[in-house]
């Protein structure tokens, strides 16, 4: 099919290209296509995949139809009732990057290709940026002392920076405190907050509207510490581990006796994994629909909430611990640990499609990496790997090869904890 029966246009800026076009009839991309020399070697590529800017986007543009489709997973499609020039989407990655020996919190924008600090609290040392909200506008983790004791939990915004989650004024007897999840609009925080009186650490809900709740404390005996780690995109279910120890740490430590959990406003708990060793739930999926976590060890489980079924990864001859889940829970991700040689570590990522789950591959020159996060459609991986020593955030486009994040300007490695929905760039102008 001749070029001219691409609907929009194709526009040449410097050496780049512009290309826009309809999909569907209301639904709008805008896509940028680097390193193409001419129009014409466009032709060549007949139902063929593009690359592959700086960010390896991957743009695939058949022209054996009279629509053109771009698909990719860093700039997404834009609102129905956007006009054909609508502006582009990218994504926010969240993590830390090490600077001068400390760890700070940090965001790196897919537009910018470029880590930007988002500081600390007054009177702390060091930070982390846990998850970022579906849409790009709240980031949520923990602040904490140059020897990395007396955390405290924070909620981060454009508007109003990185400020205190005030647990205290709604939890009595409140004091360390970390956040590890948030809900799609970011208005709903999961967490765990420490509670110096019985020496235990209980599950939290932070709500926009409402304030905090420790929601298990008064369903369990003081003894038992729970936590909170995973949240779905509505805010209404959160999913965990309980037990009897006191430990910020407790997945590196199966042996104890814990349990996963997963919470709904409308029910109440749920212990679905009864007489396990050392288990707990990770994640949830964002529709609330499928948990994912370790049992017996390091066997990794995702469990269907509606039909109370329970699926244990083929270990593959690795310990596996999930870290997150997609949006529909048909994507898992997560750390593996071999068997014979317990110095390899590699990160995993198991489909539903695909029920053997597969081991990410290293880039040069490293030795490790793990898989902490995954779009919500599934088709990017975040993560950490060293580069000649070095610790490094990545992403990872499908079967991609990795992309190294680095680091800030002087800084000495960085870390990839969680990613953010499409966002309208120009939104972050």
């Amino acid at each position: 099919m001749a070029l001219r029966n691409i609907p929009k246009r194709i526009v040449l800026l410097g050496d780049k290209f512009r290309a826009v076009t309809h999909v569907g009839e209301a639904d709008a991309f805008l896509v940028e296509i680097e390193r193409m020399a001419s129009f014409q070697k466009l032709s060549q590529y007949r139902g063929e995949r593009l690359l592959r800017d700086g960010t390896c986007i991957r743009v695939e543009i058949r022209f054996g139809c009279p629509k053109v489709t771009i698909s990719s997973p860093f700039y997404g499609v834009a609102p129905k009732k956007r006009k054909a020039d609508a502006s582009r989407y990218g994504r926010i990655i969240v993590g830390s990057c090490l600077v001068n020996g400390m760890a700070i919190a940090a965001m790196w924008k897919s537009w910018s290709k470029r880590w930007t600090l988002l500081g600390t609290l007054s009177g702390y040392a060091q930070s982390e940026a846990r998850a970022i909200s579906e849409n790009g506008k709240v980031v949520v983790g923990g602040c904490a002392s140059s020897a990395g004791t007396g955390q405290v939990a924070y909620r981060w915004t454009e508007a109003r920076g990185m400020k205190v989650l005030d647990l205290a004024s709604d939890i009595s007897g409140a004091g360390e405190s970390v956040c590890r999840g948030v809900s799609a609009n970011g208005k709903v925080i999961v967490g765990a907050v420490g509670l110096p009186v019985t020496d235990t650490i209980t599950a939290f809900i932070w709500d926009h509207d409402t304030g905090a709740r420790a929601f298990l404390r008064d369903l369990f005996p003081p003894h038992v510490t729970t936590h909170g780690y995973g949240i779905s995109g509505d805010g209404k279910v959160v999913v965990g581990g309980l037990g009897t120890i006191d430990s910020w740490y407790m997945i590196e430590h199966p042996a104890y006796s814990l349990q996963p959990y997963y919470w709904a406003d409308a029910h109440g708990p749920e212990l679905f994994c009864p007489g396990v060793q050392g288990g707990e739930a990770t994640a949830i999926s964002s529709d609330g629909n499928f948990v994912v976590g370790q049992v017996n060890i390091y066997s990794a489980f995702r469990y269907d909430i509606a039909n109370q079924a329970m699926t244990i990864l083929d270990t593959q001859g690795y310990r596996r611990i999930p870290w997150a889940t997609s949006r529909n829970g048909q994507v898992t991700v997560g750390y593996a640990q071999q068997l014979t040689d317990q110095s390899i570590v590699r990160g995993f990522v198991w489909k539903k499609s695909d029920p053997v789950a597969q081991t990410l591959p290293l880039v040069i020159g490293a030795s490790f990496n793990n898989a902490l996060g995954v779009s919500s459609d599934g088709r990017i991986v975040v993560g950490q790997t060293d580069v000649n020593g070095k610790y490094c955030g990545f992403y990872q486009i499908g079967d991609e090869p990795a992309v190294v994040l680095g680091s800030v300007p002087g800084g000495d490695g960085s870390l990839a904890y969680d990613i953010s929905g499409p966002i309208p760039i120009e939104e972050q102008r």
